[in-house]
């Protein structure tokens, strides 16, 4: 029987296996990665050549024909040559990208300006329906007006754009759901208050509920999962208190309540969610309070205790953001987002391989916590698990930082060195008597200062002495030594067959070893950390089967 894991507002992150080398201004000629993580199937850019300075604010959805995504771009966001531009997948390649439509707009005295464009939005309407474009055209929000054109060729050509009826702005960043037989329900904001927009009739007439929040908190940008018999909730963006909102119905989006801010963070940018097809709640998002990076991937049963289980871009200079999500009906996840404005990136995901919950984690934002304990116990511990503890091999030195668990290290000139000397970190996962254990996967936070070691990897034993490699050891490139610490590429775990099956009363030994650098007496802290309230700095995730 499977046990599930679940512990409250305890947020770990585990973290995708992306080449560092490529987390840079520069990106692969192809602009095509098969990634070494088994949930990432590709990771793509949608333009070869970007036809405008900056790309941002994209959709994407599935058509009978096959994939289209939409973005504005133009200059510069807001300036009047911004339009909506679109590209479409045909035989594994997407098209060049045109721009669909601009805002050039007649005045009441015939004369005519030109708008910025704003946030497409695109739906299918099911059954050999049209293709929906939504946008927004106006000088800025909430000066701007709802758009809609139809397309009955899957993106190919488009009808005359239609202005939506007053105080309809269609979803306003957000895909549409559709609700029973023929009926659409958008999520809209308008001034920060968020209404919901619904259609009976695939978008030829619409109605809208009333504000479902008072304003006291600003909220934009809602996505809308589904729970069964007419429960619908609605998460997004908040202007304050850096978090994520969530509000609740239940009679199918008609009323709703309990509006509150979630124990996840978020600096104030875009996110979205769906309902995948197990039942399970997908969510994209910034993980942070600080700024547009790292990009994450978390999981929910409830809607209200999320599990970070992968990160898509996770580098300093940041600008990953804005992201929308679907799932295909070949089960697969399709994200697309802004790669720093100057591309659209499109990821795949196959999300019955994004599985697993935290069975232990360290988190060292804790009172009377300096970096340099001897040993460190886990903060959390799955009931089912003997407790961990984290320590230093011999051949590094305990070092002082805030939030951390902290050495500085002399120059190991490579792995052979690092593992003689013994310059790692260790910890052991075992599972109490009757207790059988699945590991899925290992994140760090690492906290790597300049003339620290910038080579890593890691390895487990199952006796305590035979210690075997996981993956490839990794590089740190430029960038990576940010005073907060930076999320590191994801430790695989649930390839490994003899991980998958671990014995009760059995100890699974991981270490991570470092080696390289350039100082022996300063400047060379290798630090796990830093955490903060909402992020643990060390995380096992997995199962636990009786």
């Amino acid at each position: 029987m499977k046990i599930s894991l679940l512990i409250s507002s305890v947020f770990c992150i585990c973290f995708a296996n992306c080449k560092v080398e490529w987390r840079g201004d520069a990106v692969p000629a192809d602009s095509v990665w098969q990634i070494n993580h088994s949930a990432i199937i590709k990771m793509e850019d949608i333009c070869v050549d970007p036809p405008t300075p900056e790309l941002h604010a994209s959709s994407i959805e599935e058509t009978p024909a096959g994939l289209v995504a939409a973005w504005f771009g133009g200059t510069k966001e807001k300036e009047p040559d911004v339009g909506i531009w679109l590209s479409r997948e045909e035989n594994g390649q997407w098209t060049a990208p045109v721009e669909v439509i601009t805002g050039m707009t007649t005045l009441p005295d015939s004369s005519e300006v030109q708008y910025p464009c704003w946030n497409p939005v695109l739906y299918q309407i099911p059954d050999g329906g049209p293709l929906l474009l939504f946008y927004k055209v106006g000088p800025s929000s909430p000066e701007w007006w709802g758009m809609l054109m139809r397309s009955t060729d899957n993106g190919k050509t488009w009808s005359t754009p239609e202005r939506l009826p007053e105080g309809i702005y269609g979803p306003i960043k957000n895909k549409p759901v559709r609700i029973g037989e023929t009926s659409i329900l958008s999520p809209s904001s308008i001034q920060s208050r968020l209404h919901f927009e619904r259609s009976d009739d695939w978008g030829e007439t619409w109605t809208r509920t009333p504000s479902v929040t008072d304003g006291s908190i600003p909220v934009i940008q809602p996505s809308i999962l589904f729970y069964g018999n007419n429960k619908l909730q609605a998460v997004g963006r908040a202007g304050i208190d850096k978090r994520v909102f969530s509000i609740w119905s239940d009679d199918g989006g008609t009323t709703w309540r309990d509006f509150k801010l979630l124990d996840v963070p978020n600096p104030h940018s875009g996110n979205d969610a769906v309902t995948l097809q197990d039942g399970r709640q997908l969510m994209v998002y910034n993980h942070t309070e600080t700024a547009r990076t790292p990009l994450n991937v978390a999981i929910s049963e409830d809607g209200e205790t999320w599990y970070p289980l992968l990160v898509l871009e996770n580098d300093k200079e940041g600008g990953y953001s804005y992201p929308a999500v679907i799932q295909t009906n070949d089960g697969l996840v399709h994200i697309v987002y802004s790669w720093r404005r100057k591309n659209i990136r499109h990821v795949i995901l196959d999300p019955q391989l994004i599985q697993g919950k935290p069975l232990v984690s360290w988190n060292f934002d804790t009172e009377g916590v300096v970096g340099d304990e001897t040993t460190s116990s886990a903060t959390y511990v799955h009931n089912d698990l003997e407790t961990s503890i984290l320590s230093r091999g011999p051949g590094l030195v305990p070092q002082k930082a805030t939030a951390s668990f902290a050495s500085s290290s002399p120059i190991y000139a490579d792995l052979s060195s690092a593992e003689s000397a013994g310059a790692f970190y260790e910890f052991s996962v075992k599972g109490k008597p009757g207790k059988t254990i699945a590991l899925s996967s290992v994140g760090v936070i690492l906290r790597i200062q300049n003339d620290a070691p910038k080579n890593y990897v890691w390895k487990y034993s199952m006796d305590g002495s035979d210690f075997k490699t996981i993956g490839e050891p990794v590089v740190v490139s430029s960038g990576f030594n940010d005073n907060n610490g930076l999320q590191q590429p994801q430790l695989e775990l649930h390839s490994i067959g003899e991980l998958q099956h671990i014995s009760p009363g059995t100890p699974v030994v991981f270490r991570l070893y470092m080696w390289g650098g350039t100082s022996g007496t300063a400047n060379n802290g290798f630090r796990i950390g830093k955490s903060n309230a909402l992020t643990s700095a060390l995380v096992i995730n997995g199962e636990i089967d009786e």
